[in-house]
């Protein structure tokens, strides 16, 4: 199906690009499902948990732009980069800034991520989603950042 997805739309590999990328927004579903569970304060737990909704929204809108019901696994990578947090929170050496030193981390591998993508030859309207999610991130690391330079 992904030769003929491409030539029909133009596509240089895109449907493996955008699985990629679903697996990326799971990630970070669960990563900020994970981070939340480590904050310090009720603010922190829901803005985090407000960004896992949405990158798990991010991953719902590219499974229907590739028209599949791909299950939402994320990456080895991924679950590897979770581990850390949990076993960093059990050794009682991650603070809130540390915390948030990971989300960065994270979002600076989906960053590159969407912009490998976005290099690609893709429809139009897929590229409007994937380039506004990529806006959303750039977005949510800035602040990101700038909380942990306030020390969470």
């Amino acid at each position: 199906m992904g030769l003929l997805f491409a030539a029909v739309f133009g596509i240089d590999h895109a449907p493996g690009s955008l699985k990629a990328l679903i697996g990326v927004c799971y990630d970070g579903h669960r990563g900020y499902r994970t981070a939340a569970s480590y904050a310090g304060s009720m603010e922190m737990k829901r803005f985090l948990a407000k960004l896992s909704a949405e990158r798990e929204q991010f991953g719902e809108q590219l499974l229907h732009k590739l028209g599949t019901g791909l299950p939402a696994y994320g990456s080895f990578t991924g679950t590897l980069h979770r581990r850390w947090i949990d076993l960093r929170d059990k050794l009682g050496a991650m603070s809130q800034a540390d915390l948030l030193q990971e989300c960065v981390r994270g979002e600076t591998v989906a960053i590159g991520q969407y912009e490998d993508v976005l290099a690609k030859q893709m429809p139009a309207d897929v590229r409007a989603v994937v380039a506004n999610q990529l806006g959303r991130i750039l977005e949510t690391r800035e602040r990101l950042v700038q909380l942990a330079d306030e020390g969470g």
